[in-house]
C-alpha cells in the first residue's frame, strides 16, 4: 500500500468517525429533550392533579356548608319540598359558584316565603274575628301565597281596604244584634268590656279605630232588673242623675261587681237644721248726745219631719207651688253649693234606684250596702 493510498484511507476513517460522532451527540440531544419534555408533562399533569384535587376539595367542602345553609333557612319550613330540591341542586353543582347560586336562591325564596307569613299574618290579625265573614280577604290571602317577589305582594297587598271592608262587615253584624230588640248590649274588644244602649252602640262602632276592632263582639243583655241603694254621700259623691250610667264596684276589695244606669235618685231626709246670728247697731241722740247701740240677734230654725212636709202638700194643706219651687232639685243644688264652696257635707244619705243586668242582682245583693262604691262613667258608656 503506498503512502498515498493510506494517508486517504486514514483521512476516510477520521471523516466516518465525525459524522458518527455527530449522529450519536445529535441523538442523544433528542432523548434528552424528550426525556425533558415527559418530566415536564409528568410534573404538570401531577400538578394538574393535584389542583383538581383540591378543587374538589373545597367544592365538597362548600357543598356540606351549603346544605346545612339551606337546612337552616328551611328551619321554620321542614316540610317544604323545596328544601330538597336546592339541597339536590348543591349536590350536583360542578363548581363554588354554582353552589353559591342555588344557596342566593334558597335565601331569596325564603325570604319571600317569610314575608308572605308576615304579610298574611298580619292581615288576618286586622281582620281578627271578621276574617271568615270576609270575601276578599281570603282571596287576597290566596293570591300573596302563590306571588313570587316581595313587590308582587306589596301591591297586592295595598288593593285592599281593610278598614272600609271591616266597617260594612261590622254594621251588618251590629245591625243583626240590633234586631233583637234588646235595649242595652255589652260591647266586648280585646282590650275592653263596654256596656252601651242600643241609641250609642253605633255611633261607638263608627269611632273604634282599626286596632280596637281586635276581638269585636256584642252581646244583647237579655234581662234588666232593679235594684235600690241606700248609700251615703261619700259612697259616691254627688247625687246620680236620673238616666246617668254608674259602676259598682266592692270598697273591700275593689273589685267590679256591675254596670247600673240611675232610673231615680233621692235624698234621704228626716230634718233641716239651720241657724244663723245677726248684729244690728243704731244710733240714738238725746239732749244732742249721740249714743250707739249693739245688739245681736240669733235666728235658727229646724224643719222636723221634712217628708212630713211632703205629705202634707200632697194632702193640700200646704201650698203645693211653694213647697215645690223651694225643694225642686234640692240635691242637685246643694252639689252646686258644695262644688262652688268645697264644703261637703258627709251626713247627707242618697237613695238609688238602678237598673242592673239579671244575672247579676244576686251578687249585688249579697253585698252589704256599706261596701259599695259608686264610679261615675263618661259619654253615657260603661267600661270595664
Amino acid at each position: 500500500m503506498s503512502a498515498e493510498e493510506y494517508s486517504d484511507k486514514v483521512k476516510s476513517l477520521k471523516s466516518k468517525s465525525k459524522k458518527s460522532s455527530r449522529i450519536y451527540y445529535r441523538h442523544l440531544r433528542s432523548v434528552l429533550i424528550l426525556a425533558l419534555i415527559t418530566v415536564i408533562i409528568v410534573s404538570s399533569y401531577y400538578i394538574y392533579t393535584n389542583i383538581k384535587a383540591e378543587d374538589q376539595v373545597r367544592l365538597e367542602q362548600t357543598k356540606e356548608s351549603s346544605i346545612i345553609t339551606v337546612n337552616n333557612l328551611f328551619e321554620a319550613y321542614p316540610s317544604d319540598h323545596r328544601r330538597l330540591s336546592f339541597i339536590a341542586k348543591i349536590q350536583n353543582s360542578q363548581s363554588i359558584s354554582e353552589v353559591n347560586e342555588v344557596v342566593d336562591e334558597a335565601t331569596d325564596y325564603i325570604q319571600v316565603k317569610e314575608y308572605k307569613d308576615s304579610s298574611i299574618g298580619q292581615i288576618i290579625a286586622m281582620y281578627g274575628s271578621y276574617y271568615d265573614y270576609s270575601s276578599r280577604a281570603p282571596e287576597l290571602v290566596r293570591k300573596i301565597q302563590s306571588a313570587n317577589s316581595i313587590d308582587e305582594i306589596d301591591e297586592y297587598f295595598s288593593t285592599i281596604d281593610i278598614k272600609s271592608e271591616i266597617t260594612t262587615v261590622l254594621n251588618s253584624y251590629v245591625d243583626y244584634q240590633l234586631s233583637s230588640g234588646d235595649e242595652y248590649y255589652y260591647v266586648k274588644t280585646k282590650t275592653t268590656r263596654i256596656f252601651i244602649n242600643r241609641d250609642n252602640l253605633k255611633k261607638y262602632v263608627e269611632s273604634l279605630n282599626l286596632g280596637s276592632l281586635d276581638g269585636f263582639s256584642v252581646t244583647s243583655v237579655k234581662g234588666m232588673d232593679k235594684v235600690t241603694l241606700m248609700l251615703n254621700s261619700d259612697q259616691c259623691g254627688k247625687l246620680p242623675e236620673i238616666g246617668e250610667f254608674i259602676k259598682i264596684y266592692s270598697k273591700n276589695d275593689t273589685n267590679f261587681l256591675t254596670y247600673a244606669i240611675v232610673d231615680n235618685s233621692y235624698m234621704a231626709l228626716s230634718n233641716l237644721e239651720y241657724s244663723e246670728t245677726k248684729r244690728v247697731s243704731s244710733v240714738v241722740e238725746d239732749d244732742g248726745n249721740e249714743d250707739t247701740l249693739e245688739s245681736s240677734s240669733s235666728v235658727s230654725y229646724t224643719l222636723d219631719n221634712v217628708p212630713g212636709i211632703l205629705h202634707a202638700t200632697v194632702a193640700g194643706k200646704l201650698d203645693y207651688g211653694s213647697v215645690s219651687n223651694k225643694f225642686s232639685s234640692y240635691g242637685q243644688k246643694l252639689n252646686e253649693i258644695e262644688e262652688k264652696t268645697q264644703i261637703f257635707d258627709d251626713n247627707v244619705n242618697y237613695v238609688l234606684i238602678v237598673s242592673i243586668p239579671s244575672e247579676q242582682i244576686p251578687m249585688l245583693i249579697s253585698k252589704n250596702s256599706e261596701e259599695l262604691v259608686i264610679v261615675r262613667t263618661l259619654g253615657g258608656l260603661d267600661e270595664v
